[in-house]
């Protein structure tokens, strides 16, 4: 994934403040792999941790491929 898969603006959040699953499929794919504490299995894999805590994964993600982007140039 590019570092930009895991950039959340305000304009790819859905009105509760998660990243917008619609807009977004390729981040919802990838966390529901790698991070399956930020979902709820029982209800149909919807958030099961705050907005703020999902947002905070992604800048994470995003952080380390800003790094290994620039790494490998």
């Amino acid at each position: 994934m590019k570092k930009e898969d895991f950039h959340v603006t305000k304009e790819l959040q859905d009105e509760y403040g998660y990243p917008n699953i619609s807009q977004m499929t390729t981040l919802y794919n990838f966390l529901c792999y790698n991070n399956q504490d930020l979902f709820d299995a029982n209800n149909n894999y919807w958030w099961a941790k705050t907005p703020e805590e999902v947002l905070y994964v992604c800048s994470e993600y995003f952080r380390y491929a800003d790094y290994f982007e620039k790494e490998l140039i």
